[in-house]
Formats: structure tokens, sequence, C-alpha cells
């Protein structure tokens, strides 16, 4: 694991072999300066420069936040109109920057043998399984930005249309302006 410390500049540097600060508890909701800043460079780092790693500890990030504040409210999760609409071109940015890193397939598939020896061939066994194992990530990831963004526009799209519904329904029965 890897800790992130903030420094003054705001950003966070990582020590390995130590629980990350946005794992420890977080009584009733109460979050650090320090801490806050360590949460803003996770979700920085993978909007700007996607990684599997990135990637990994915003979705350990989500998860713990999820359970907290699913344990707060009784079960629920509420996130308002204005966060999701700020979140979704972040998230159609991040399939699409993990779409283009997909692009060097091709590249990659055509790297040959340095030379007709036994080490060469292993390692390039090895490079092209790693290739194979890289290229299924990205498009697993991929799907799951994809499929983040389209929850986020179902989630949009359905509450501009309860807000419609209750703007009309207040509209019907002179309450609405």
């Amino acid at each position: 694991m890897a800790r992130t410390e903030p420094h003054a500049a705001g950003m966070g540097h990582t020590h390995h072999s130590e629980v990350p600060p946005w794992h420890e508890q977080n009584p009733a909701g109460f979050t650090t300066p320090a801490r806050q800043a360590d949460r803003e460079h996770v979700v920085d780092r993978a909007f700007d420069a996607p990684t599997k790693s990135s990637l990994k500890d915003l979705a350990r990030l989500n998860e713990r936040d999820r359970r907290t504040d699913s344990a707060a409210s009784g079960g629920g999760f509420a996130m308002d109109i204005e966060a999701m609409r700020r979140l979704l071109p972040k998230w159609r940015a991040i399939a699409d920057k993990l779409r283009s890193a997909r692009s060097s397939h091709h590249v990659l598939q055509r790297v040959a043998k340095p030379a007709e020896d036994h080490a060469s061939g292993v390692h390039h066994e090895g490079a092209e399984s790693h290739t194979k194992a890289y290229f299924e990530s990205l498009d697993e990831q991929v799907r799951y930005a994809d499929a983040y963004a389209d929850s986020l526009q179902k989630a949009i799209h359905a509450y501009e249309e309860q807000d419609s519904a209750v703007r009309n329904s207040l509209h019907r029965h002179g309450g609405g302006a």
C-alpha cells in the first residue's frame, strides 16, 4: 500500500507499505484538511493521468466513501445534480484517454524478437504476454469508465425528468412560477 502525505504545495508524496490515510476511520464524516488534500490528489491523479494504479486507488477511495456514507445515512446514497454534471465530462474524457492508449495496440503487437536465441524468445514471449494483459486491462477500464459515465447520464436524465414533473405539477396546481 502507499500512503500519500501532503506537503507545502498541496500535492503529496508517496510512502510504500503503509495504509493510505483515506483508509483510516473517519468519525462522523469529519475530514481534515490534510485528508481532503490527499483525496483531491488521488482524484486528480486518476482524472489527469488514468493508470491502473490510480484508478484502483480511486476505486478504493470510492468504496470506502460508499461504506461510510451508507453507514451514516442508513444505506442510501445521494449525489447532487451539479456534481453529476461536473463528473460526466470527466468520466467521458477518461474513457477517451483510455481508448486513445488502446490505439498503440498495433505497434506493440509488431515488436519482433531481437535475436533468434532462447533468451530473446523467452523475453519476447513475456513481452507478448504483458502486452495482452495491458490491453485486456485497458479494455476493462474503458468499459468501466463508459459504464460509469452512462450511469451518470441516466441519473442526470432521471433527475431532470423528476424535476420537470414536479415543476409541471406545481404549475398545474397554481404553485409554480
